[in-house]
């Protein structure tokens, strides 16, 4: 077996708003899309054709998802996105009125990062490498 995308959906209750978080602050663009289902692939894989990584939202009560999950939320998720500037990401983030959960923090392990969430509560742990 070939894998030729790796894809994570969340299910929530506006699917526009939580594709323009990512849009807006991650660099990501729609793959595909229409009103209840959106996929996104980051600006830096749109020319992948295999091993790329789609972030994708479907809308909460959809019939399409099955029955035991057709309600659920992404609460208790957690993404990690390492970024070659974790500072930048963090400062250009709170301009915009993104609320932090931690402060940006050099860790011992080799970790710049902070964390904070998206519109629909999920988790996110923005990370830099660094010495």
């Amino acid at each position: 077996m070939q894998v030729t995308t790796f894809s994570t959906t969340f299910f929530v209750p506006d699917v526009a708003a939580s594709s323009a978080f990512y849009i807006q602050h991650f660099g990501f663009e729609v793959a595909f899309g229409n009103d209840w289902f959106v996929s996104l692939r980051h600006a830096s894989q749109k020319d992948v054709a295999v091993g790329g990584f789609d972030l994708c939202f479907m809308l909460r009560g959809h019939p399409k998802a099955p029955s035991p999950y057709v309600d659920q939320s992404p609460a208790g998720t957690l993404l990690g996105w390492i970024v070659d500037d974790a500072t930048a990401v963090y400062d250009a983030m709170r301009a915009a009125g993104v609320a932090m959960v931690t402060p940006l923090t050099d860790e011992a392990y080799g970790q710049r990062h902070f964390f904070c969430h998206d519109v629909d509560g999920v988790l996110i742990d923005v990370i830099e490498r660094i010495p």
